[in-house]
């Protein structure tokens, strides 16, 4: 093996580390609120209004966490634009029936995640098509 194909190699490696984290920070936060949602109708009981509640829930939280595996700049964009949708009305919607506190909490839990997890996909899809060439085999 040549000097430079170990240089590329250590230098690919060095940029899935994004793509990884986002990943996991995407998995996390879908599994959470997919986890929350669930344990609410099973909490209260099971109509089937909230059947189509939760299944809704989960069809978005399942389709934001897994579009950015096979689309990454387009998933990544898709969960910052969610993640700063969510930032920036769901104080406005609920600022007179919760407390600062409850709202801090959903901001850091629902709202955080997907911008952090987008950000990272945007920024290795990026370094990725700078660092490699797209006629490159492989």
């Amino acid at each position: 093996m040549s000097e430079i194909e170990i240089k590329r190699r250590i230098q690919s490696r060095k940029l899935y580390w994004q793509n990884y984290a986002a990943r996991i920070i995407a998995g996390l936060w879908a599994g959470f609120w997919i986890f929350f949602a669930l344990s609410h109708i099973v909490g209260i009981g099971i109509t089937a209004a909230d059947l189509m509640i939760v299944a809704g829930f989960t069809f978005v939280f399942l389709a934001s966490a897994l579009i950015p595996w096979r689309w990454e700049m387009s998933g990544g964009i898709l969960l910052l634009v969610e993640g700063m949708i969510i930032g920036i009305f769901y104080p406005i919607m609920v600022r007179d029936n919760f407390s600062i506190q409850t709202i801090i909490f959903i901001e850091l839990t629902l709202a955080l995640p997907p911008v952090l997890a987008g950000f990272l996909f945007v920024i290795h899809k990026k370094i990725q098509m700078r660092h490699i060439p797209q006629n490159s085999p492989g």
